[in-house]
């Protein structure tokens, strides 16, 4: 809801907590229990706990949750893209998740838990950085609504630079 509103700092903040707490969950639990199951019941805690966060945080900033169902002209290009997007992230998935099965199915689920847990922080790196460039549409967005053209030209090259230079020193 803020991300769509051009508010995305906070949202995308809370996003990145939820995530945090999705490791640690399932991190956390590993130590007192070595196990498959109890991971799986971490990382569910941990993605409950972000949960709650998110929405904490867009009740704070937003100062309430928006639902409300778009017209047909809208839901059509939602469903256009999202239909795009989830096969985009079903490709990322197969691509980044196809090492842990294969360790899985041939050595064991201790060997996937491993690689998972190792591939955590390059995943993490690069969310952080796509995140600067997710963000600056949707801010750029809310300035052409807000203050017209005028409103992006004057800010355009200096956060187009400053998304570049986060994106590619990650």
């Amino acid at each position: 809801a803020s991300i769509g509103r051009g508010r995305t700092v906070p949202a995308t903040m809370a996003v990145a907590v939820l995530s945090i707490l999705q490791a640690v969950g399932g991190v956390v639990v590993l130590v007192f229990r070595p196990a498959l199951l109890a991971f799986a019941y971490g990382t569910l805690a941990g993605i409950s706990l972000g949960l709650a966060v998110v929405v904490g945080v867009i009740l704070v900033d937003e100062g309430r949750l928006t639902f409300a169902f778009p017209n047909m002209r809208i839901a059509r290009e939602i469903f256009a893209y999202g239909t795009v997007s989830q096969v985009a992230a079903a490709g990322d998935m197969l691509l980044t998740q196809s090492g842990k099965l294969i360790a899985g199915a041939l050595i064991g689920p201790s060997a996937a838990g491993i690689y998972e847990l190792a591939s955590r922080p390059a995943m993490a790196a690069q969310v952080l950085g796509a995140a600067s460039g997710t963000t600056l549409m949707p801010h750029l967005t809310r300035s052409y609504v807000t203050d017209g053209i005028g409103g992006i030209l004057t800010q355009y090259e200096h956060l187009t630079r400053r998304s570049a230079s986060v994106s590619l020193l990650v």
